[in-house]
């Protein structure tokens, strides 16, 4: 009865209401196929059965798009005195118009540069709270508009930065000056001046310049130091013992005894003299003066002067005071230039 009817299920191999097992199987095997290759590649259209062989190809054939796909924006990380000041204000009219909720979110919307987050971390600064107060109290009082940023306390806007023609002008009069002197006789002094003052007449241009120091830097300064070999190791001196030593005192005091007896015995009765004063009378009245003088003074007040801050230009003039805050210690090692620190401190500072 069983087998009846599981023949009359299956017919020549074909389910009933269904489709042959082999078929299926190659179908399903088909799908699978197709399910584990769906990581396509979008400039060239290879498949890959796993994400990291397709970030592998697009990274080595297609660099350009592969950095395109993964280049997120970058804000900027400092906040200028005037991004400062203008959120400042914002948020002091803000809240003397009422609003107490959802400032970062105001502000967001103000600011477009500046991120949500940016803005609610930058908020919780003192600085940034100190000047929000004093915005607030002076619009509160009727100040009107508080001008700008640098009337506020603590907000002084940057200094200009000089332009780069006039860094240039900057450090052609200082090579000017420094031509006008004549050349130290170290280190192949006269060849540097004649390369600055080729530059300076205009004979020589600014990638011509820069070729020509170079060289300078690797002929005249550049030392090749040679290694030394390796020498044996002496032997340690013996330590002479106690004995040995008043044996060898004791021989000496017998031969100089033997020369002259009376300038041996008041050497031995003397002891040995470390020093002498020639003459003990103006000895003893030099420091009676000394001594005896009204103490005047000399030790001042220690008065610390406020230091401006400024600005430091990379690309301009560099100071004598700069390149000796920046000299190495005498006994630090040779560099790649082959100039140790002490033989360094010898160059000229013109030179330099």
């Amino acid at each position: 009865m069983v087998r009846s009817s599981e023949a009359a299920f299956y017919s020549n191999g074909v389910e009933v209401g269904g489709e042959p097992p082999d078929q299926g199987r190659s179908e399903r095997e088909t799908g699978s196929q197709d399910c584990s290759q769906h990581h396509t590649c979008p400039e060239c259209g290879r498949a890959f059965t796993k994400k990291v062989g397709l970030s592998l190809l697009r990274r080595k054939a297609h660099y350009e798009e592969y950095n395109r796909a993964i280049d997120v924006t970058r804000s900027r990380p400092r906040w200028t005195e005037e991004e400062e000041y203008l959120m400042a204000r914002l948020e002091a009219d803000l809240t003397l118009t009422g609003a107490k909720r959802n400032i970062n979110e105001l502000l967001a919307n103000r600011l477009n540069e500046r991120s949500f987050d940016s803005i609610k971390s930058h908020r919780k600064s003192p600085r940034y709270k100190e000047l929000v107060v004093k915005l607030r109290s002076r619009l509160a009082s009727g100040g009107g508009d508080c001008g700008a940023p640098e009337t506020i306390a603590g907000c002084t806007p940057p200094p200009s930065q000089p332009t780069v023609n006039q860094t240039r002008e900057a450090i052609e009069e200082e090579l000017r000056a420094l031509v006008a002197k004549p050349p130290p006789t170290e280190y192949d002094g006269s060849r540097l001046w004649e390369i600055v003052q080729r530059y300076l007449g205009g004979e020589t241009s600014r990638s011509g310049l820069s070729t020509a120091i170079n060289n300078y830097v690797r002929e005249a300064l550049q030392k090749d130091h040679q290694k030394k070999g390796r020498s044996r190791p002496r032997p340690p001196k013996k330590s002479e013992s106690r004995r040995k030593a008043k044996k060898r005192l004791y021989a000496q005091t017998q031969e100089r005894f033997k020369r002259k007896q009376g300038k041996c015995a008041r050497e031995i009765l003397d002891g040995e003299v470390t020093a002498a004063v020639e003459n003990p009378q103006l000895f003893l009245e030099e420091w009676r003066s000394v001594m005896e003088s009204v103490p005047t003074g000399t030790v001042s007040d220690v008065v610390e002067h406020e230091v401006e801050k400024q600005m430091i230009n990379p690309y301009g003039t560099i100071t004598a005071r700069e390149i000796k805050a920046a000299m190495p210690s005498p006994g630090s090692a040779a560099g790649p230039d082959g100039l140790r620190g002490k033989e360094l401190r010898n160059v000229p500072m013109a030179t330099l």
